[in-house]
């Protein structure tokens, strides 16, 4: 009977130990199959438009806020669109105040890593024009909920208009010019791809 005991104990010890190293096991898989930041998303994208000759994207603080509000309300809606039936896509960008000449987004879920991410924007046309484009500040967001990750990133570039310009000419005649920046618009983008 003691020796039943001594085995049962151990066998008890034994299933706790590994179930211990399960749980162990497991979160590391979970943690290791997820490897996309911000930073990392941003990276890469410079990287792409380093290639090509064009200036790195810095981060807006106004396209940082949009990013995560737009994430957040995705995710927490079971949501995947540039536009919902509650805002166009550059309602988010207004309301953190941004004002643009031009923006954009790419969205991106099920991915696993930055690379992954990136590649997969690089191959398609629409994704691929926005890394591209002339912006010059960019807001991401990485957000995780119920094991759905979801990827958002705008693209901006300020509107500075209107802009006044002192100009001398000579010792006596001087003129005021008004500079506005021209807003680009193109049939079908507004930042809105597939």
């Amino acid at each position: 009977m003691k020796n039943n005991i001594i085995k049962k104990i151990a066998s008890l010890i034994l299933i706790i130990s590994s179930s211990q190293f399960l749980c162990f096991e497991m979160t590391n898989i979970s943690f290791a199959k997820t490897s996309i930041s911000e930073n990392g998303i941003l990276k890469l994208v410079n990287n792409e438009r380093e290639k090509v000759g064009l200036t790195p994207l810095s981060i807006n603080s106004k396209l940082q806020e949009s990013a995560e509000a737009k994430a957040k309300y995705l995710l927490d809606n079971n949501l995947f669109d540039h536009n919902t039936k509650d805002k166009n896509f550059s309602l988010w960008i207004k309301e953190a105040g941004y004002k643009y000449s031009i923006i954009g987004e790419n969205l991106a879920t099920d991915f696993y890593s930055d690379e992954e991410v990136v590649n997969a924007w690089i191959k398609s046309s629409g994704h691929k024009e926005n890394i591209l484009n002339n912006y010059t500040e960019t807001g991401i967001s990485v957000q995780e909920k119920n094991g759905k990750i979801l990827i958002v990133q705008i693209f901006g570039r300020p509107d500075t208009s209107p802009v006044e310009i002192e100009q001398t000419i000579g010792n006596h005649i001087s003129e005021c010019l008004i500079i506005y920046s021209q807003n680009i618009k193109q049939k079908g983008f507004d930042g809105q791809i597939a």
